[in-house]
């Protein structure tokens, strides 16, 4: 419910979408606004009117109308001939009203919507004229009182020798003037009595033609009065005393249907007066009025001494009299003789008792006869008339429009409860307001949106109704220089909850420019603001995922070729330095290389951890337990002036995990929260069980529900602010001094802990210290630790071992290992090469090691191959990181090992032993 401000005359999106024509105009009546509904109506584009004064496209009496006239007329209302693009004018209702105090007015145009409570608003239609002067040859006129024009139809050229468009010019005045100098006082001074009185006058008087001479005429009219009594209108019709007569019963029959119009509320009352008026014309005791649709015929009125009315509330149309009258569009004056002739020739089927005369005429409407107006006799020897039919004619065009008016009467009321129901019912809050924010009304649905009912808010400013932070965006967008907007903005609830909303809001400017109010709709839109959040963290998380997972592979692979690299600089010193004297400088040369080499392997054992590639001893373990025998450690290694603080508790927390992969995790917390406690500090390391159940918490979406175990480390240090905590896990980030850090610690707590299939929590703000919390899996009971350590075994043989290594480095330096303890060594750098030796020369190998990944061929596919045709041929695969491949399930056990790089002679050498002499 947020205003802003506008430019030029833009209405409401609620006015946009009105079913009515509607305009407003300054106050020197041009026309500043054209919804679409008038566009629809009259063919203008708003390019073509906009800035035309209002008379050039509306007017009454022959003479423009103005927006003034408008607003002085009772109630705001008149009616008006609209002029269209079409280059034709339809008669139309207008609805006025002024606009603020600059002048403007406000107009609403409906098209034969005029109130049916006066006879003026039922004789207003051009059809009418034109039928009921083609059929009696006569003039009819309809006077403005306040305009003193005229609207002429009719017979005017046959009467005066003037043709219409000519007459049409021809006012009060000129026609006054036209009046025989003899008669003209007479006539007037009559018609001003009459006027007085209020009652109709009929005149006799020449009036001049265009030839000069006079034609004599017999006027007859009547005054029609607004509700408030003020004559507005006279509505009569002259006709050449020579010419041809039409009954003064019929034309008061004509006055009297259009005054039971005005005065009767209930359609079936109309229909019964009606009735009763034909009835003073002619034997009409029997007598109905239908209406064709497509639902067939509704008979409006049914009143018949023999037939019952039809059953239903339509019957199908079919082929009777009715029907033909409406497949026609023509008059039927006949009688049972003639009905059975169009029977007999197939144009109708008969129905119904048989009649003495039957009379029924179309009513037509726009020349398309959509009813049927219909009387009959039963008595012998009544029979209608040609004149009877002429009556009814003429009157049955009155019972359409009368039909008509009520009718679309009826129409729009139902129109206007029906938005108002939408508007008090609607989802969305419907509201308007003064230029100073205050509301002038609300629709009920704000008790939905923010708590309040809508009298608590009428009258309220918009500022009552919004939290601090959104009072400076509504004041900006009041402010701002477009027309109207879309805005979404936070308000406060009556619970003091807030409440988002969206917000389409016009402003209503005067013709001066000055804002005089706002309007519009606003839209809770609570759910879809939650959900957007909760995207936008998805996709955070996704992105920081397939980050972490992108970096995790390169340095996996870093890692992998670093290891290779590395395999054959820590072998060979191992090789060499048993053979240099012990002190010489080649002996410590060879231990320094060899310390810098276990350094870089370290390294790469880090990056493992961080790209979950390194090889695990997964087992139950109670954490409690790791973190309580590690708290020695940790106090040595921890500086003096760090308290620290292990709070565990007194039951066991089992998980699936390595254990010296969990040490690795505690280690690398507790030292970076030292490094954030340059003067001392409080460290706190912290156990418990925590279920997660459904709905869970967005910080633990990455989790399903269940039982985890939570190890928390948190310190009282310096904190990070939000753009270091968004990189903490990235490798090689580091806040630290270079030289004091490689940024690999983080990394790797967050490789091992999602390699335990356990999540990461970070909390953290500046100079208020950090909290690291870590959930893993809930598992079954520790499994105990076993006593002892393997008995060692001889490194040496003379077993034929296959060696399979695409690096020529490790390779050679595996296959000197081997050899210099005596196996027989056949090294090959792939596959294929090694499935190239004869079968006698496979059937003599007992183990095989081959490097996991290689070109061509992998080491398990090798494996696999060669014990298809070798079962105890024992496999010992290596690799610069442990992977799916080379420790899948079921592929490690007693005859297959897996041997991570870089590795010793001592490591090889024993492993090789274990395998050659484990049974089977």
């Amino acid at each position: 419910m947020m205003p802003m401000s506008v430019q030029s005359a833009d209405l409401s999106t609620l006015l946009d979408q009105l079913p009515d024509a509607a305009l407003f105009t300054d106050a020197a009546g041009r026309i500043r606004w054209w919804n679409p509904a008038a566009q629809a109506l009259a063919g203008w584009t708003p390019e073509q009117v906009l800035g035309k004064p209002l008379g050039e496209l509306l007017s009454a009496g022959g003479r423009p109308m103005s927006a003034r006239r408008l607003r002085e007329e009772a109630r705001g209302r008149s009616v008006c001939q609209l002029s269209t693009a079409g280059r034709r004018s339809l008669w139309v209702e207008a609805a006025g009203g002024a606009l603020g105090p600059a002048g403007g007015t406000i107009l609403i145009l409906r098209e034969l919507a005029a109130s049916a409570r006066t006879v003026r608003e039922l004789e207003e239609s051009r059809h009418r004229y034109q039928i009921v002067t083609a059929q009696t040859g006569q003039m009819v006129y309809d006077s403005d009182i306040a305009s003193g024009g005229i609207q002429w139809a009719g017979a005017v050229q046959k009467i005066t020798g003037f043709s219409l468009r000519e007459f049409h010019k021809v006012g009060f005045a000129e026609w006054s003037e036209g009046i025989h100098p003899a008669d003209r006082e007479r006539t007037l001074a009559s018609i001003r009595e009459a006027r007085q009185r209020g009652t109709p006058f009929e005149l006799e008087y020449r009036f001049r033609r265009k030839d000069g001479g006079y034609a004599e005429l017999e006027d007859y009219g009547v005054f029609l009065r607004d509700d408030s009594g003020a004559v507005i209108r006279a509505l009569g019709r002259m006709r050449d005393v020579g010419g041809r007569n039409l009954s003064r019963a019929a034309q008061q029959a004509v006055y009297a249907i259009a005054e039971a119009a005005s005065e009767v509320a209930d359609l079936q009352e109309l229909y019964s007066r009606i009735h009763r008026i034909i009835s003073s014309l002619m034997p009409a005791d029997n007598l109905f009025i239908a209406q064709a649709d497509s639902g067939g015929l509704r008979f409006l009125y049914f009143v018949d001494q023999k037939d019952e009315p039809p059953a239903g509330d339509r019957v199908p149309l079919g082929r009777g009299v009715t029907a033909y009258v409406l497949r026609t569009g023509r008059p039927l004056l006949t009688d049972e003789k003639g009905l059975a002739e169009l029977s007999d020739r197939g144009e109708l089927v008969r129905q119904g008792a048989a009649c003495v005369s039957w009379l029924g005429v179309p009513l037509k409407i726009d020349g398309v006869a959509v009813g049927v107006l219909a009387v009959q006799s039963y008595t012998e020897g009544q029979h209608y008339t040609a004149g009877e039919q002429e009556m009814l004619e003429f009157v049955s065009s009155q019972v359409a429009m009368a039909i008509r008016r009520r009718r679309a009467e009826s129409a729009l009321r139902e129109s206007e409860e029906k938005y108002r129901f939408l508007a008090e019912n609607s989802i969305d809050v419907i509201w308007r307001q003064d230029a100073g924010f205050r509301f002038t009304y609300v629709s009920a649905s704000v008790s939905r949106l923010l708590g309040y009912a809508k009298e608590e808010v009428e009258g309220r400013s918009l500022f009552d109704f919004l939290p601090p932070t959104s009072r400076e965006q509504v004041r900006a967008a009041a402010s701002s220089a477009q027309a109207r907007g879309h805005y979404e903005v936070a308000m406060a609830g009556k619970d003091g909850s807030e409440v988002w909303v969206e917000v389409s809001v016009t402003p209503v400017v005067g013709p001066d420019g000055e804002v005089l109010g706002y309007q519009g709709v606003t839209r809770d839109i609570r759910e879809r603001k939650r959900a957007e959040d909760e995207r936008d963290r998805l996709e955070a998380e996704l992105r920081q995922a397939q980050k972490m997972e992108s970096v995790g592979r390169l340095a996996g692979g870093i890692a992998h070729d670093f290891n290779n690299l590395l395999t054959p600089i820590l072998g060979y010193m191992e090789l060499l330095l048993p053979e240099l004297p012990a002190g010489s400088p080649q002996a410590d040369m060879v231990v320094a290389v060899r310390h810098s080499a276990e350094r870089a392997r370290d390294l790469t054992r880090q990056l493992l951890a961080f790209s979950r590639k390194q090889l695990l001893e997964l087992k139950s373990v109670d954490l409690a337990q790791v973190v309580s025998g590690f708290r020695d450690i940790l106090r040595r290694t921890l500086r003096e002036d760090i308290e620290l603080e292990v709070g565990l508790p007194e039951r066991p927390l089992p998980v699936r995990a390595d254990p010296g992969q969990l040490e690795q995790v505690l280690m690398n917390l507790a030292l970076n929260s030292q490094d954030a406690m340059p003067e001392g500090g409080k460290l706190a390391v912290r156990a418990w069980e925590e279920a997660l159940q459904e709905p869970r918490p967005a910080e633990f979406s990455a989790l399903a529900p269940g039982v985890y175990v939570v190890l928390e480390v948190g310190d009282s240090g310096a904190g990070m602010d939000g753009p270091t905590l968004e990189r903490i896990f990235e490798p090689f980030f580091t806040t630290k001094e270079k030289g004091r850090g490689t940024g690999l610690g983080l990394p790797m707590v967050y490789g091992i802990v999602k390699q335990h299939g356990g999540e990461v929590l970070v909390r953290s703000a500046p100079k208020r210290g950090t909290r690291v919390r870590i959930l893993l899996p809930r598992a079954g009971e520790p499994t105990a630790a076993t006593a002892g350590q393997p008995p060692d075994r001889p490194s040496s043989g003379c077993e034929t071992i296959l060696l399979a290594e695409d690096d020529p480095a490790v390779r050679e330096m595996t296959r000197l290992i081997l050899s210099r303890q005596g196996y027989n060594v056949l090294a090959f750098s792939c596959g294929s090469e090694a499935l190239a030796l004869s079968g006698e020369q496979l059937a003599g190998v007992r183990l095989l090691v081959s490097d996991v990944v290689m070109p061509g061929m992998n080491g398990r596919e090798l494996a696999e191959r060669l014990r298809a045709s070798n079962r105890g041929l024992k496999v010992l695969l290596i690799s610069g990181y442990a992977d799916p491949l080379s420790t899948g399930q079921g592929l490690l056990d007693d005859h297959i090992q897996f041997l991570p790089k870089p590795y010793s002679a001592e490591g090889l050498l024993a492993r090789t032993r274990a395998l050659l002499d484990a049974s089977g």
